[in-house]
């Protein structure tokens, strides 16, 4: 009898430290830095004009909040830098190519399902917000604006076509926990960015995360 309650007693202790240890996301906050690298692509328009746009490396900050160890909510801010190819109709009807550098800065909400409730799992994840586009295209006859530094003397920057655009994606990717509060994530998506094209203005994209849960 007494052996019996011997090994019931550590067999309730394994199981419960298993439970214990699953629990891995549940009912905790994430802080996460992702560098990522877009695929260039081109879009075309009207009147035979186009942007090609180059490959690309990005990153992005967030926080997030797990409600259960497979559902996630996150708000993030992603930024790029990259140069690019357009072709512009002038008003005489001609084309011109020039090359030009592009920024561009997001804020979106993402909700992430992780498959499985252990420390590994894959996941899929869909995204939504907004995207602020610098073309880097001058503003004609308009001088932009210089200000006074007392370390680098004048510093000006010019007035350029911007916007602010609809963005959205989805991404699925594999995930892993380490036991304290360490994780890391791989991912492969599609970001769409509404730049009013004719062909679908979408890109690849590919992220690696590296966050923290407390």
């Amino acid at each position: 009898m007494r052996k019996i309650l011997l090994l019931s007693s550590v067999f309730l202790s394994v199981f419960t430290s298993l439970l214990i240890a699953r629990d891995y996301r549940s009912h905790r906050s994430e802080a996460f830095f992702m560098p990522q690298y877009i695929s260039g692509k081109q879009f075309d328009f009207k009147d035979h004009t186009s942007v090609d746009i180059s490959s690309r490396g990005g990153f992005g900050i967030g926080f997030g909040y797990n409600f259960t160890e497979n559902f996630e909510i996150a708000g993030i801010f992603s930024s790029t830098n990259s140069s690019y190819l357009t072709t512009i109709k002038n008003n005489d009807g001609t084309l011109e190519k020039m090359s030009r550098n592009l920024y561009t800065s997001s804020m979106s909400a993402e909700a992430t399902y992780n498959i499985f409730d252990d420390e590994f799992t894959p996941f899929i994840s869909a995204n939504f917000g907004f995207t602020y586009v610098d073309t880097g295209i001058h503003i004609e006859g308009n001088p932009g604006y210089c200000y006074w530094d007392p370390w680098w003397g004048y510093i000006c920057y010019d007035n350029t076509y911007t916007s602010t655009e609809l963005s959205y994606g989805a991404t699925v990717g594999a995930r892993y926990d380490f036991r304290d509060t360490l994780y890391l994530k791989g991912g492969v998506g599609m970001q769409y960015l509404d730049l009013k094209s004719d062909n679908t203005p979408f890109f690849t994209t590919y992220t690696i995360t590296i966050g923290g849960r407390f």
